[in-house]
């Protein structure tokens, strides 16, 4: 059976604080077009919430890979290192990865790279207090005491 060939168009994630943009580039693409893409998203007009930094060019974040580092003497914790992705190399060489995340480095008034603060979603599904789903759910079906 022949091997599975990489897609022609890749789509990848870009992560900003509460935000996720979604782009679909080409394996020819370089970062730096990513980057010109993120920031026509950052400028959009839907896009002014004040949790976001203010950018006006490319030169004002960095698109950065997510590395995975162990942490010693904690079970099963893991801090992550956010490496930069060159902007003149394609996505081919850069070696990203189809549904690959990308995060959003900003820039401060020094041009210091920031760190990455970023909110994942929470995987349970949070009840509103005094809502009817909440009494619904407490009482599981197939566990009901028969009425006398």
């Amino acid at each position: 059976m022949p091997s599975k060939s990489q897609p022609k168009f890749l789509q990848l994630l870009l992560k900003v604080q509460k935000q996720t943009i979604f782009v679909t580039v080409p394996q020819t693409s370089t970062i730096g077009a990513i980057k010109e893409d993120a920031l026509s998203a950052l400028t959009d007009a839907v896009n002014q919430k004040g949790d976001v930094p203010a950018v006006t060019s490319v030169d004002d974040f960095e698109l950065c890979r997510a590395v995975k580092e162990k942490m010693r003497g904690n079970r099963g914790e893991v801090a992550y290192t956010y490496e930069p992705l060159d902007t003149t190399a394609n996505v081919k060489v850069a070696n990203v990865q189809n549904w690959e995340t990308l995060y959003l480095r900003f820039k401060d008034n020094n041009d210091e790279l920031a760190p990455v603060n970023v909110t994942h979603p929470s995987i349970e599904y949070e009840y509103e207090e005094g809502g009817e789903d909440q009494e619904a759910d407490s009482d599981p079906k197939g566990k009901r005491k028969a009425v006398e």
